[in-house]
């Protein structure tokens, strides 16, 4: 089982980090390259929206996905 408070610290952190410590690396490096090219351009506001809008989805995603996981997996 994995836990939900790790999967969100790591998102947290750095977006992506958490689906990356689920499993889901196709998902966690679209987070992780969202995130590098929206920090390249937070010099206009476009650029900060984006940052932001990756970083709370990536969090509250994670959290998510951690519960689906684990619930599939305590029902097998």
């Amino acid at each position: 089982m994995k836990k939900v408070w790790v999967s969100a610290i790591l998102s947290f952190i750095f977006p992506g980090l958490g689906h990356l410590y689920l499993g889901r690396v196709l998902k966690g490096l679209f987070f992780v390259i969202v995130n590098i090219v929206s920090i390249l351009f937070t010099g206009n506001i476009l650029g900060i929206l984006v940052f932001l809008l990756n970083w709370i989805f990536s969090i509250l995603d994670s959290i998510k996905t951690t519960k689906v996981i684990n619930s599939i997996n305590s029902t097998v």
